[in-house]
């Protein structure tokens, strides 16, 4: 779900609403970044 709307928010952006390669990493590095947080803020508990 959260892959399906960043994908279509990267691509609302861009003139011919198509994504890119750049877009796709940027997206994945925006999930590795959240999943690290889920994983350090469980640690804290």
């Amino acid at each position: 779900m959260a892959l399906e709307a960043g994908r279509a928010y990267h691509a609302s952006l861009r003139s011919n609403k198509v994504l890119t390669m750049y877009d796709e990493m940027a997206i994945a590095n925006d999930l590795s970044t959240m999943n690290l947080n889920d994983v350090n803020n469980s640690d804290n508990q």
